[in-house]
This record gives C-alpha cells, structure tokens and sequence, in this order.
C-alpha cells in the first residue's frame, strides 16, 4: 500500500472520531472535540524509518499521532501498552496480526484518554491461564479509588482466543467509549463494561463465551450507596449479533441505571439475556430466536425491576398475548462491611422468592437485523 493512500485513509478515519478533553473529573457531560492531526509513525514494513515493534512506534508517538501498523511483518509477537492520546491502526484486520503464547498477561493495556484502535487481528492461545485481549483502565488494580478513562474506541477488529479463561475486551470506569464492528470469539466473556457509563457497544458478533455482552455495575458494599458514589449506566447496545452463548447478555448490580439494548440477534444461546439489579433498563425491538431460555431477570431489589421495560421483541415465534419473563428475588444481609477500605463484607442469602415481567408488546415477526442468518 503507498504512503499517500495510508495517510489519506489515516486521516479520514481520524475525523471520524470524537474524543473529550481529558481529565480526572468524574462529570460525564462534557462535549467532546476532535483529536488534533498529528505525525504518522510506521511499523513494520519495507518502508525506511519503519519500526520493527510496534511499541517502539507508539513509545516515541505523542498526543495526537497515529501509528500506523503494516502487515507484511504479521503476526507481531508483542504485549502493547497505549499510555498516550493516539490511534493505532492496523492495515488490514484480517492480515495484521498481534498474538500471544503467554499465560495470565494481557494484549493490549490502553489506560490514556481519547484512544482509538482498529484493523487489527488479536490471537491469544496460551495453554492455561487467563488471557485478555484488550483492557481499557487508567488503574493498575482494583479496587481502588475512581479514576474515569474516557473516549476510547475500539472497532473493527477480530479478538480470538482458544483457553477457557480468556477475554475479549475488558473496561473499567470508562465513560464515553465505542466498541464497533468487532468479531469477538472467547471462552470467558466477550465484551465487558465495568463501573462505566455512555458507552456504546455496537454492531459487533459476540459468540462462545460464558458472558456475551456483561455491563456491570456492582452491589459491592463499598460502592452500593447511591448517595456516596456517581451512578453508573446509559450505555447502549444496540445492533450486535450475540450468539452461542453460555449468558448472551448481562447487565447487573444496583447502581446501573438507563442501560438499554435495542435491535440485537440474541440467538442460539443457553440463556438471551440475564437483567439483574438495575433500574430503568429498555430491552426492545430484539430478535431472541433459538436459545434456550430467552430472558431471565435476578434481582435484590424489589423496587427496581418493575421500572425496567420489555417491548416490541420478537421471541422465537408470533406471540398474540403478552411474554412473561420469569426471574427471582434475593433476599439477603449484607454484613461485616467497611466503606472506607476494600473489605468487601459479606452476604447471607436467606430465600428467594418468583418475580414476573411481561413484554406487553412482542413483535409478530422478526426483525430484520443485519447478521440475523
């Protein structure tokens, strides 16, 4: 491919992306800006100056760069770490390769504001252990204090990896995030939005995981009073293929509000979608066809789930009546808790009890989703 085409295509997709100011604030309603145009830096390749490793690209990159990545030296052995504002693109998702043999490390670790990553194939097959193709956190562990990481978008990639205790992508307080047009095939869980709000995760095919899609939001003691932590929530799921799940979707913990997940194929999996503990999720206009159970909701609060809603999805086959979507109420104490530090505490669960939706409106017939065959 020739230098001017790859700065042409470079620059196009920069302007493609919308980005905020970063900061350690933990308000949520800034108007974001476009990322300046800054040096392309290259790697691999037969061009002069280009990097061998991608690394050393993305080491001397500052904010606002790209790093562009060729695919003749496919595949990259190599563990990326993106501490600054840039965009590194792949030449061709399906040829460049990054992979890994190593156990319990993770491909990438993005942990800068107003990142953009896409046209990459990333290929974990170690033995045993865990593996993580992507994780977006500015915080080395958890749990720890808040530290919002926003603007980072991830889309047009293939995530592959082979062990049982593998992931896809990872966030934690990630607000303002896109995950798109990714193909994500781990046996743990595919996409995962932890503590993050105004996300969106769309048109992406998630499939042989034990967690599809998992957005949550945790009743951890140390977070679950809503008047010492910011709420977390209006993320959007809309438009992706979940498929041949263990749970296609889940969307949990008692700080999680205005989530929805409109106009997906939640097909072929043992369960479509788990709604826990959260308040004024919209579950809509979705085609649940051939799981095993369509929808189940787990709650420890009997004052959120009514104020969540189920409308206009297409459940397997004309329904003239009302779908009912069955689920439970925990009833539990919470004990041994310190809010200052991390101790956890504790829980005795001491019964559960039947809760009942309905999907008043279920569409007669399918929707036509794109990826739905």
């Amino acid at each position: 491919m020739k230098t001017g085409v790859i700065c042409i295509f470079v620059c196009m997709l920069l302007m493609l992306v919308t980005v905020a100011p970063i900061s350690a604030s933990t308000s949520w309603n800034e108007t974001s800006q476009s990322l300046t145009m800054g040096n392309i830096l290259y790697a691999g390749g037969l061009g002069p100056n280009n990097y061998t490793k991608i690394q050393d690209a993305i080491n001397d990159a500052v904010n606002g760069d790209t790093v562009f990545v060729y695919d003749e030296s496919s595949p990259y052995q190599e563990i990326l770490t993106i501490n600054k504002s840039i965009s590194l693109i792949g030449e061709n998702k399906e040829t460049t390769v990054i992979e890994t043999t190593i156990e319990n490390t993770t491909v990438i670790t993005i942990s800068a504001d107003n990142v953009s990553m896409s046209g990459f194939t990333i290929l974990m097959s170690p033995s045993t252990g865990l593996s993580v193709g992507i994780r977006i956190s500015k915080m080395e562990d958890w749990p720890g204090e808040t530290e919002i990481i926003r603007d980072v978008h991830i889309f047009n990639n293939n995530i592959e990896a082979i062990t049982q205790f593998s992931v896809g992508i990872s966030s934690l307080y990630l607000n303002y995030g896109n995950f798109s047009n990714n193909y994500v095939n781990c046996r743990y869980f595919g996409i995962q939005l932890f503590l993050s709000s105004h996300n969106n995760v769309t048109k992406n095919v998630v499939e042989h995981s034990n967690y599809g899609i998992w957005v949550e939001n945790t009743w951890n003691p140390r977070y679950h009073l809503w008047f010492t932590h910011p709420k977390f929530g209006d993320n959007m799921i809309l438009g992706n293929v979940v498929r041949n799940n263990q749970i296609g979707i889940l969307i949990d913990g008692d700080r999680t509000i205005n989530d929805k997940v409109l106009d997906n194929n939640i097909t072929n999996n043992e369960l479509g979608i788990v709604l826990g503990t959260t308040l004024k999720s919209e579950i809509a206009r979705n085609n649940f066809i051939g799981n095993n159970l369509s929808a189940s909701i787990e709650t420890i609060n009997l004052f959120f789930y009514p104020t969540n809603s189920w409308h206009d999805n297409y459940w397997g086959e004309t329904k003239k009546l009302p779908v009912p979507i069955f689920g439970k109420f925990w009833f539990i104490i919470m004990f041994n808790t310190d809010f200052r530090e991390t101790n956890f505490g504790s829980a005795i669960p001491l019964g559960k009890y039947p809760v009942i939706a309905f999907d008043r409106t279920p569409a007669h017939e399918p929707y036509d989703i794109p990826g739905m065959s």
